[in-house]
């Protein structure tokens, strides 16, 4: 269904081009932040262009615009390390992805570590189907349900 394919290396100095010949359109980008302690997903449109969710202080749990379109630089920020998850059979083109996350902002969803992080809502946004690798680790998924739960009660 999906293959995975890690690539280290200094993005900055990247051209659209570059990065064109490199990832695919319409695969989940997903990077290493905090020391491995979790992950950020977003999706690769092609062109310099990421779609990502991007939390601030007080968006736990809250219905909003939960997509932001981004540079692929601005995306990673000094991560040299990407993990790209491409998949076998495109479900969408760049203007079905484009289109199918400014519909689900404009339904206000609400960001929730446990079932609606940036990884399943990447994952939704690409195949139609919510999934997070990371929570698949039991670990994770006991770390991320505390620290869930704590977030949605301090800011209820």
């Amino acid at each position: 269904f999906s293959t995975t394919f890690v690539h280290k290396r200094d993005w900055k100095n990247m051209t659209p081009d570059e990065l064109n010949n490199t990832l695919q359109v319409g695969s989940i980008l997903r990077l290493v932040r905090n020391n491995g302690v979790y992950y950020h997903a977003g999706v690769y449109l092609g062109w310099d262009l990421v779609i990502h969710v991007s939390i601030r202080k007080g968006d736990f749990c809250r219905k909003r615009e939960i997509f932001t379109f981004d540079t692929f630089e601005n995306f990673i920020k000094s991560d040299t390390e990407v993990e790209e998850i491409r998949f076998l059979v495109s479900r969408f083109d760049r203007e079905e992805l484009y289109d199918r996350a400014l519909k689900m902002n404009k339904e206000q969803v609400a960001y929730k570590l446990i079932e609606n992080n940036c990884e399943h809502l990447a994952s939704l946004l690409v195949t139609g189907l919510k999934y997070s690798l990371q929570l698949g680790n039991p670990v994770r998924k006991f770390f991320a349900k505390l620290v869930g739960e704590s977030l949605a009660v301090s800011h209820s």
